[in-house]
């Protein structure tokens, strides 16, 4: 397998730490690409290698030099984390997960519930504006660079709304 040189950033603070490990390593360290167990598909954990990072804020972050493996490759790790102490799951996603950003909304799906056609609306919403943002700040425009935080924060609020009624949902469903 093959080896990566790779920062894991904390969740807050500067304490960075310089790593080379296994391509197993690099997966199982950086946050939210193995979350509720499930590895990605050969194509989202490219989309990922392919960023160079995962910044998950308070949850930390993980940045490599952006690269992208073959079929043979993904196999040995699936197996490598199939097998290992951990032991992650793989589930075919539908057809629809092509990006690191789908696969997040699927997986909420998956194991929480969260309906998903609502949720990639969102998700496309956001992304959308975040684009017009980064136009807005490259051009200058600081009355639309307010416009667009604001319409931001309202579809992550809505996000954040859909997200957590599914998941307090599920906490009561359990504790009955």
């Amino acid at each position: 397998m093959r080896t990566v040189h790779f920062e894991v950033l904390p969740g807050v603070g500067d304490g960075k730490e310089s790593l080379e490990g296994s391509l197993t390593d690099l997966v199982e360290s950086t946050p939210t690409l193995l979350q509720f167990g499930v590895i990605p598909p050969l194509h989202v954990l490219n989309d990922v290698l392919r960023r160079g990072g995962i910044d998950a804020g308070m949850s930390g972050g993980c940045k490599w030099e952006p690269f992208e493996i073959d079929a043979t490759e993904w196999s040995g790790l699936r197996t490598a984390l199939e097998t290992g102490a951990s032991r992650y799951e793989y589930v075919e996603p539908p057809a629809w997960v092509q990006t690191y950003e789908y696969w997040q909304v699927w997986l909420l799906e998956l194991r929480h519930g969260v309906p998903a056609e609502e949720h990639r609306r969102l998700v496309d919403e956001d992304a959308v504006l975040e684009r017009e943002l980064q136009q807005a700040l490259a051009q200058g425009d600081d009355d639309r660079v307010l416009v667009l935080h604001a319409q931001r924060s309202d579809v992550n609020s809505a996000i954040a709304r859909l997200v957590m009624t599914r998941l307090q949902g599920s906490r009561e469903g359990r504790a009955h």
